[in-house]
């Protein structure tokens, strides 16, 4: 049987690492939302640590440009962009341990 309060736990710290994750990429709850074609509610849900579906998990993860092995058990996220400082195009990278 399944520990309910080991459950709730993992369920929130999944929740997080959407928040985290979309963060990184520079996005709001209502732009990932649309992005995905689902309610900004369900995504506010998700977030909290709500349910979803198998289907929902996949588009998640590919939307955020990830795993769902990292979306579900976290892992280390390497996120990159391009800027122009000073005329120049720089490439900015950046590691996350979620």
């Amino acid at each position: 049987m399944l520990n309910r309060s080991l459950y709730e736990e993992r369920m929130e710290k999944f929740g997080i690492r959407i928040m985290k994750l979309r963060a990184y990429r520079g996005l709001t709850v209502g732009s990932l939302a649309s992005f995905m074609g689902i309610d900004v509610s369900s995504l506010k849900s998700y977030e909290a640590g709500g349910n979803m579906t198998l289907v929902t998990l996949l588009a998640l993860a590919d939307a955020l440009e990830v795993t769902p092995g990292v979306m579900l058990d976290g892992g280390e996220v390497e996120f990159t962009k391009t800027e122009r400082l000073d005329g120049e195009e720089v490439t900015i990278t950046k590691k996350v341990k979620l």
